[in-house]
């Protein structure tokens, strides 16, 4: 989120601009506050799209399941890769890119239910959803409330898979300087 912040100014200006709404104490903010950043909310919304937290979901077929030409057995251990659904043209216009933007027009937000999956879905959706898109909102808005980030020249950042369903960043550098 922080990079993103960082490689497109013109976004991390909007978020600041919504964050000089917020109280100057942190712990001051309520709901009220947070329901008033309705771009940065889009903008966390656009990165965990791009990069999930976790890049693979895995779920088993509790009966035998028909999904589309494919027949699942009962038992069966089904893996599914937000990082690439999120990237599925049906679902996604201009998949690729970054457009915190599309999730502020209803007709382009992606409402369908499974297609936004930085989460999980259904039933076994994580229950810390609605906290963690509050943390990392007010996150972002205080960061670019207070600062100013840029990447420095050197090697693009990298992933790797840390875990059976992490990804970590490699190499990621920022500066941060603090905005006037």
């Amino acid at each position: 989120m922080l990079l993103h912040l960082a490689r497109h100014p013109q976004a991390a200006g909007r978020v600041a601009a919504e964050a000089a709404s917020l109280p100057a104490d942190p712990a001051a903010t309520t709901s009220t506050h947070l329901g008033s950043l309705q771009y940065t909310q889009a903008l966390v919304s656009e990165v965990l799209r791009l990069y999930p937290p976790s890049w693979l979901l895995t779920r088993r077929a509790p009966r035998q399941t028909q999904l589309a030409d494919y027949t699942i057995d009962a038992g069966s251990t089904v893996l599914v890769c937000p990082y690439t659904a999120h990237r599925d043209a049906r679902e996604y216009a201009e998949p690729d890119q970054f457009q915190p933007e599309r999730w502020l027009d209803d007709s382009g937000s992606p409402a369908k239910p499974g297609v936004f999956l930085s989460f999980g879905t259904g039933p076994h959706g994580c229950e810390g959803a609605a906290l963690a898109m509050a943390m990392l909102t007010l996150l972002a808005a205080q960061t670019a409330r207070c600062y100013h980030l840029s990447e420095p020249a050197g090697p693009e950042p990298s992933y790797q898979v840390t875990t059976l369903e992490g990804l970590t960043t490699v190499g990621l550098r920022l500066r941060a300087t603090l905005r006037d």
